[in-house]
C-alpha cells in the first residue's frame, strides 16, 4: 500500500490564522490523499511545538479521511512531522497495521519513505583558495526536523577513519590548500523514524582534489634543438582524469588550432627555422568519475623567437656586506670542532647569443688592477666570508663569438669581531698576593673594541662579571713599529685561600656601532692560592696524646698543623680513682691502678648449692654466696624424652617429650610456581633452618613468621620433575633441637582452576593464571545502566552489552523494560488537566484551576421582544465555567449572562432577512439536544466539516476504534 499525501497548507505555524468548528484559532490542514479514493483511513498527526529540540516534546492532533481530503485540527503553536494512518475494514473496524508517513524536508509533502534525498559520491575538483562546504542530502530539514537528523562526520586516511567535531547535515571544510589535495571524508546518516529509533541510513564519500597546473616553457630558443613546454598538477592521477590539448598559431595570435598529436602534459618539439614567430599555449582541465569536469586552463602563449646577439649584462653584481663566522664553542675532551665555511655569491645576468663565456676577476687594491680567477666559468660566483677578504672587488666578463662586456665591480664588505691573538695562562701565587691576567687584542670590523673580566666560583659552571672586589681591569693601545696594538690585563684583588680554584676569562666585543657587534670569548684560566698560616690562620688536626692521664696525674694532648710546623699541647685533668669493693680476700681497690684502701674481708665456702638457673658456694663464715655460675649441661634423650644435666653440680632438668616440626604442604605441585608450605613452633624457637632436597645435600631457604608460624618457598626456578624433600630444624626455649619433614611431588604443568570473562584458570597448587579467559563463564549478573531517556543492560563482571542502548519504553511514568521511574520536567498544567510530562508523556502534579487556555469571548447581544440577548462574558471550553471579565478572575453562573427579553408588544420588528431559510430537509443539520442547545458556539463539540455523512463517518470511528488512534504508536511496535 503506497499512499502519497501532498498539498494543502506549508507545514510551518501560520499564527493560528485558520479557526476550527469551534471557533478556536487554530492551523487547519487540508491535504490531498493520492491513492486513495474512498474514507478508508483514520489516524493521528504527530506534531511539535516551538522550539523543536526534543523529540519526546510532541502532541498528537486527530485526523480522518474524506473522500480525496485528509483533515487535521492542531493547536495553535503545533507543527505536524508525521501521520499514523489505520485503514478501515469493510465491517468498521481498523486493521492491525498502520502506514507511517514523514514530511518530505524543506517542502510540505508527506510520504511513505525516507525523508530526504541523499547525495551520492562526489568528487570536488576545486581551485587553490576555493573555499568547500560538504553536503550529505539534497533538501535540508527545517528547524522543525532537525532534530531527528544525526550525521558524524570522519576524515579518512589509509582506510582509517577519524572523527571530527562536525554534526550537521552539512559541514565548512573551508579554505582549500595544497595539503587538502586528495583528502577523504565520510559522513554517517542518521535519521528518526516512525519507531523513534536513529537508523543508519547510509554513508556519504567526498574526495577533494585541487586543480592547481603549473606551466613551464623555455626562455630561449636554439635552431636543431628541442624545446621543452610542460604542464604539472599536483592532483593525483587515477583518481580523476587530466586533460592536455597543445595549440599553435602561426599567424601572431589570430588563430589557434590543435597540434596533432599533442595531448600528453609535455609538449617537445625540436626547433626549425620556419618556426619563428610561432605561437605555442596549452588548454588543460580535470574530469572525475561522477561527471564532473573544471574549466578549462589557458597556459601561454609563449612566442618561438630566436637570432645571433653579441653578449649584454642585463643585471650587475651587487655589492654586499655579510659577518663573518662566529667563535666556534670550547670542545670537551675527546671532541672536535668542524668549522663549515661560509660563501658570498655574486650573480651575473646577461643575454646574447650562446654560448655565454663568463670569466670573473678580482681586485685586493680597490680597482686598481683586476686579475682572473681560475675555474670561474659561470654566471655566479663566491667568496669565502673570511677577514682576509674583507673590502675585495669583484666583476665578471661575459663573452661569445660575437663579442665580450665586462660587469660593473662589486665590493664585499665582511664585519667581525676583534678576537684575542693569545690563550690566557693559569696562574699559581701565595696567599694575600695579587694575580695579574694579560690577553692581547686584534681589532675587528667595526673598528673599536669593549672588553669585560669574568670570574666563575664554581668549578667554571657559571661565570659573572668581575666588581670591584674581585679586581681590577683595563683595555690599552700603544704604537709598535707604526702599528697599534691592544690589550687588556685584569689583576685580582689581594687573595686568600677562598680564592683557590677560580677560574677568570675575558670576553671582548665590538664597540657600539649601527652595523655589527660581534663577541669573542677566551679561554678561561685557573687561579691557584697557596695557603699561608700568617694570613689565613693554622689548621690543627684532631690531637694526639703524648702522656697519658694517671687516678693522681695530669696527662698532655698535642695539635700540630697540617700546612706549618706549628704544633699547641693542651693539659688533660688527671682521671681519679675507680674503687672496687673489699671482699673476703681482698680490701678496697681501685680497678685502674690497683692502689688499695682498708683491709680485705676473708670468706669459708663448702659444697654447691643450685636451682634450675645455675649453681654456687656459700660461705660458712658471713653466709656470702660465691659468684654464681650457669650450668654446664649437657642432653640426655631416652625413651622418646629428652632433660639436660649439669657437669659441674649434677642438677637435672625436668624431662620433656621430644617434639616432631610437623610441615604442611601439598603432596603434588607444578613446576611452573613456587612450592610454598608452613609449619608451626613451639613459641620462643630459635636457630630456626628451613631447605629442601632432591638428591644429596640439601639447600637452605628463607622464611617468614608471622604468630609462631613460618612460611617457605621453593622457588620454581628450583624445581624439577620428580620427588623433593622439605626439611626444617629449630631450637627450642631449653635449647633442644627439633627437627621435621615432608615429601611431595613435583608434576610437569599447571593443573585445576577454572577461567572466567575476565580471568583465566588459576593453578590449583601455585595460583597463577594459565590458559584463556572463558567469555561464556560470567562472574557477574546483567544489570540496566540507564540515564533520563536511555538504557542498556550489560554484565557487571566484564562489561558484555546483552540489550544496546535504546530510548525507555514508557508506560505510566516507567520504563516497562528496565524499570526506571521518570522524575518528570516540563509541560503545563490547566484549568482541567495536569501538566504532561516532556521526557515520558505522562501526566503529573496538580491541574492549575487558574489557568484557562480556551477562555472563548462572547460579544454582548441586546435582547429584543422575542429573543433573550446577553451579556458580554468569557467562557472556558475546558472547565465549562463562566466569567465576567477577560482575566477570568471573577466567576458568575450561566444564567447570570442572560438579560430577559423586551417587555411590551414590538411595533417595527422585522424579519432578518439577511439569512436565507434552511431548508427542512438540509441534511447538514445537527439537531441540538438538551446539553447543548442553550450553550454559546464554541461550547458545542462536534466540528462542523466536511458533509453530514462525514461528520457521522467520523463519530463513528471514533466509537468503533475505541480510542485506538491514541494507541497507535505502541501498538505499531512488535
Amino acid at each position: 500500500m503506497v499512499l502519497q499525501i501532498s498539498g494543502g497548507s506549508a507545514d510551518f505555524n501560520d499564527n493560528g490564522k485558520a479557526v476550527d468548528a469551534k471557533g478556536n484559532s487554530v492551523h487547519k490542514y487540508t491535504y490531498v490523499a493520492r491513492g486513495a479514493d474512498g474514507n478508508e483511513f483514520i489516524g493521528s498527526a504527530n506534531t511539535r511545538q516551538p522550539p523543536y529540540d526534543d523529540f519526546y516534546g510532541y502532541n498528537r492532533s486527530e485526523i480522518f479521511h474524506d473522500g480525496n481530503k485528509l483533515h487535521l485540527w492542531l493547536k495553535s503553536q503545533d507543527s505536524i512531522y508525521g501521520v499514523n494512518a489505520f485503514k478501515i475494514k469493510a465491517d468498521g473496524t481498523l486493521e492491525d497495521e498502520n502506514t507511517y508517513f514523514n514530511l518530505r524536508y524543506g517542502t510540505n509533502i508527506l510520504e511513505h519513505r525516507i525523508p530526504f534525498d541523499p547525495i551520492t559520491l562526489k568528487y570536488f575538483v576545486v581551485k587553490k583558495n576555493d573555499v568547500v562546504t560538504l553536503k550529505t542530502m539534497e533538501n535540508e530539514p527545517s528547524s522543525l526536523q532537525d532534530s531527528d537528523i544525526r550525521v558524524e562526520w570522519y576524515s579518512v586516511e589509509n582506510d582509517k577513519r577519524t572523527k571530527i567535531n562536525a554534526h550537521g547535515t552539512s559541514m565548512y571544510v573551508g579554505r582549500m590548500g595544497n595539503s587538502d589535495n586528495g583528502t577523504h571524508y565520510q559522513a554517517d546518516v542518521y535519521y528518526l523514524g516512525w519507531d523513534s529509533k536513529l537508523n543508519h541510513s547510509y554513508t556519504y564519500d567526498a574526495y577533494i582534489f585541487i586543480d592547481e597546473p603549473v606551466f613551464t616553457a623555455p626562455d630561449k630558443f636554439h635552431l636543431d634543438k628541442k624545446a621543452k613546454f610542460e604542464v604539472t598538477n599536483n592532483t593525483p592521477n587515477g583518481a580523476v582524469r587530466l586533460k592536455y590539448l597543445w595549440e599553435v598559431s602561426k599567424d601572431g595570435g589570430k588563430t589557434f588550432t590543435a597540434i596533432d598529436g599533442e595531448t600528453s602534459s609535455v609538449y617537445e618539439p625540436t626547433i626549425e627555422s620556419q618556426m619563428n614567430g610561432w605561437q605555442i599555449r596549452c588548454k588543460t582541465w580535470v574530469s572525475t568519475g561522477d561527471g564532473q569536469k573544471t574549466e578549462p586552463t589557458v597556459f601561454g602563449p609563449v612566442t618561438i623567437n630566436f637570432s645571433e646577439k653579441a653578449p649584454v649584462i642585463v643585471k650587475h653584481p651587487q655589492s654586499g656586506a655579510t659577518n663573518a663566522p662566529s667563535q666556534p664553542k670550547p670542545v670537551k675532551p675527546g671532541e672536535i670542532t668542524i668549522v663549515i665555511e661560509r660563501y658570498y655569491f655574486f650573480n651575473v645576468e646577461a643575454t646574447g647569443s650562446e654560448p655565454l663565456q663568463y670569466q670573473w676577476q678580482e681586485s685586493s687594491d680597490n680597482g686598481e688592477t683586476f686579475v682572473d680567477i681560475p675555474y670561474t666559468n659561470d654566471n655566479s660566483h663566491s667568496l669565502k666570508v673570511r677577514k682576509e677578504n674583507n673590502g675585495k672587488l669583484v666583476r665578471c666578463v661575459v663573452s661569445n663569438e660575437y663579442g665580450s662586456v665586462v660587469s660593473n665591480a662589486a665590493k664585499l664588505t665582511i664585519y667581525y669581531s676583534p678576537e684575542f691573538t693569545a690563550s690566557l695562562g693559569n696562574k699559581t701565587i701565595n696567599s694575600g698576593e695579587k694575580a695579574t691576567f694579560t690577553l692581547p687584542i686584534a681589532q675587528g670590523n667595526p673598528y673599536g673594541a669593549e672588553v669585560m673580566w669574568q670570574v666563575s666560583k664554581d668549578d667554571g659552571k657559571t661565570f659573572a662579571d668581575v666588581t670591584e672586589a674581585d679586581g681590577t681591569f683595563s683595555l690599552d693601545s700603544k704604537v709598535v713599529d707604526g702599528k697599534e696594538e691592544w690589550s687588556t690585563t685584569f689583576t685580582t684583588c689581594a687573595t686568600n685561600i677562598s680564592f683557590n680554584g677560580y677560574m677568570y676569562r675575558c670576553t671582548v666585543k665590538n664597540a657600539e656601532n649601527a652595523d655589527y657587534v660581534g663577541t669573542w670569548v677566551s679561554e678561561k684560566a685557573t687561579l691557584t692560592v697557596i695557603r699561608n698560616c700568617a694570613v689565613d690562620g693554622h689548621i690543627f688536626d684532631e690531637g694526639t696524646i703524648i702522656s697519658e692521664p694517671t687516678c693522681i696525674d695530669k696527662g698532655v694532648k698535642r695539635f700540630n698543623c697540617s700546612e706549618c710546623s706549628q704544633y699547641k699541647d693542651e693539659p688533660i685533668n688527671p682521671l681519679g680513682h675507680d674503687w672496687k669493693e673489699a671482699t673476703c680476700t681482698a680490701p678496697k681497690t681501685c680497678k685502674r691502678c690497683q692502689a688499695t684502701e682498708g683491709e680485705p674481708i676473708e670468706h669459708s665456702f663448702g659444697d654447691y648449692i643450685s636451682d634450675e638457673n645455675g649453681h654456687w658456694k656459700q660461705c660458712s663464715e658471713c653466709g656470702t654466696d660465691s659468684q654464681k655460675e650457669l650450668h654446664a649441661y649437657k642432653w640426655n634423650t631416652e625413651d622418646g624424652e629428652y632433660w639436660q644435666e649439669c657437669t659441674i653440680c649434677g642438677y637435672e632438668t625436668k624431662k620433656s617429650t621430644i617434639l616432631k616440626i610437623s610441615i604442611n604442604g601439598t603432596d603434588e605441585t607444578c613446576p611452573l610456581g613456587d612450592y610454598e608450605f608452613t609449619f608451626a613452633l613451639p613459641e620462643g624457637c630459635t636457630d630456626v633452618t628451613v631447605g629442601f632436597r632432591f638428591a644429596g645435600d640439601g639447600t637452605e631457604l628463607a622464611f617468614t613468621e608471622k604468630d609462631d608460624l613460618y612460611t617457605a618457598k621453593v622457588s620454581a626456578s628450583d624445581l624439577e620433575s620428580g620427588t623433593m624433600t622439605v626439611y626444617a630444624s629449630a631450637k627450642l626455649k631449653d635449647g633442644f633441637v627439633i627437627t621435621g619433614e615432608k615429601e611431595a611431588t613435583v608434576l610437569e604443568n599447571h593443573v585445576g582452576g577454572t577461567a572466567t570473562c575476565t580471568e583465566k584458570a588459576k593453578c590449583k597448587f601455585c595460583n597463577k593464571e594459565y590458559g584463556d579467559l572463558d567469555p561464556t563463564n560470567h562472574t557477574g549478573k546483567p544489570v540496566w545502566n540507564f540515564d533520563s531517556k536511555e538504557h542498556e543492560k550489560k554484565y557487571d563482571c566484564c562489561g558484555e552489552v546483552t540489550i544496546e542502548r535504546e530510548p525507555h519504553e514508557w508506560n505510566a511514568g516507567e520504563c516497562t523494560e528496565c524499570g526506571y521511574k521518570c522524575t518528570h520536567s516540563g509541560g503545563k498544567a490547566t484549568c482541567t488537566k495536569k501538566a504532561t510530562c516532556d521526557i515520558c508523556g505522562s501526566e503529573y502534579g496538580d491541574i492549575d484551576p487558574n489557568d484557562h487556555g480556551k477562555l472563548t469571548h462572547i460579544d454582548k447581544v441586546d435582547a429584543t421582544h422575542d429573543k433573550e440577548g446577553n451579556i458580554e462574558y468569557w467562557y472556558c471550553e475546558e472547565c465549562g465555567k463562566y466569567f465576567g471579565d477577560k482575566d477570568s478572575t471573577k466567576e458568575i453562573q450561566k444564567a447570570d449572562t442572560i438579560t430577559d427579553k423586551l417587555k411590551g408588544t414590538p411595533s417595527d420588528d422585522k424579519k432578518d432577512n439577511s439569512k436565507p431559510d434552511k431548508p427542512k430537509n438540509d441534511s447538514s443539520e445537527i439537531k441540538a439536544d438538551s446539553s447543548t442547545a442553550d450553550k454559546p458556539k464554541s461550547e458545542q463539540k462536534n466540528p462542523q466539516t466536511g458533509s453530514g455523512s462525514g461528520m457521522s463517518l467520523w463519530l463513528a470511528m471514533l466509537l468503533i476504534s475505541g480510542g485506538a488512534a491514541m494507541g497507535i504508536k505502541k501498538k505499531r511496535k512488535k
